[in-house]
């Protein structure tokens, strides 16, 4: 019986510990424009655009600033109490962009966001 109360209050301050952390939908935008942002970076370096100084750094600040409202816009939230995600739909497809748990939201890797925005009909 004590180690069950014991077990018991374990998960008790497990539970309360995640429901006390769960990232907030901001938390989660800024951690997709962060990815968002690395990768505006690495197209323009890759096209051979400085993106440090001149009109690089207003190019990308634009396009931030673009980004940064559109996804602000356009994430859902989704709040667990224990964990939370981030979805996003384009073209009636809806796409999970990130999860955060203990407030830490961890993102879709860099390539499978890549893909996610390069195959957008808007882009083609």
């Amino acid at each position: 019986m004590k180690k069950f109360l014991v077990f018991l209050l374990f998960v008790i301050i497990l539970v309360g510990g995640l429901v006390f952390t769960c990232p907030t939908k901001q938390q989660h935008v800024d951690a997709v424009m962060n990815e968002v942002n690395g990768l505006v970076g690495d197209a323009a370096s890759d096209i051979g655009i400085d993106t440090d100084s001149g009109w690089g750094v207003v190019g990308k600040m634009a396009i931030g600033s673009l980004a940064q409202n559109y996804l602000e816009s356009q994430l859902y939230y989704n709040n667990y109490f224990v964990f939370s995600t981030c979805q996003i739909t384009f073209n009636g497809k809806t796409s999970t962009t990130s999860i955060g748990v203990f407030n830490h939201v961890f993102t879709t890797s860099k390539e499978e966001m890549k893909k996610k925005i390069f195959s957008l009909d808007f882009i083609k």
